[in-house]
């Protein structure tokens, strides 16, 4: 009967704590954003090392408008609402 009570706090929990935050905001930066830029490839001595005459360079990101604090994520789809 106690392990009974104890499955079903549990279980209540769990249902809970999936409602635990409504708004997700993208305030803070992911890692991602936070990294710099790094050098070339270095190899090993026993290796041979690459050309860098064929390094593909990366363009610079385009500035954008940055977004309103509290603002939701991009990567969240948008809520629908249906009237009818």
């Amino acid at each position: 009967m106690k392990s009974m009570r104890v499955l079903l706090v549990l279980g209540v929990f769990a249902v809970l704590s999936a409602c635990g935050r409504s708004e997700l905001t993208c305030d803070e930066a992911s890692p991602y954003q936070l990294a710099g830029e790094g050098g070339l490839l270095q190899a090993p001595d026993d290796l041979d090392s690459p050309e860098a005459i064929k390094a593909i360079p990366l363009p610079d990101a385009s500035p954008t408008k940055p977004r309103p604090a509290g603002s939701p994520c991009l990567d969240l789809p948008p809520k629908i609402s249906v009237s009818k």
